[in-house]
């Protein structure tokens, strides 16, 4: 492919019109790489627990009731 204004083979071209109207960041309540990041806390000897268990010990969804039933429930409601 070519394009009109490409000097020659391989030449990118960038159109900086093309990101007129976009946000510039400016202002922004998030940023990345200001604050760095926290030390993690060392865990007593004993607590070995696996990459999951981890993950979701420190999830808030990890702490929430879910209510079970068996799978019988299922095909007494579809009457199979």
């Amino acid at each position: 492919a070519t394009h009109p204004r490409a000097i020659g083979r391989g030449v990118r071209v960038v159109e900086e019109d093309h990101w007129d109207g976009l946000p510039t960041g400016q202002g922004r309540r998030t940023t990345t790489g200001d604050v760095p990041p926290q030390p993690r806390r060392e865990r007593p000897r004993g607590e070995e627990t696996g990459p999951l268990r981890a993950l979701l010990n420190r999830a808030a969804a990890a702490h929430i009731e879910v209510g079970r039933r068996p799978l019988s429930v299922y095909d007494e409601l579809t009457g199979t």
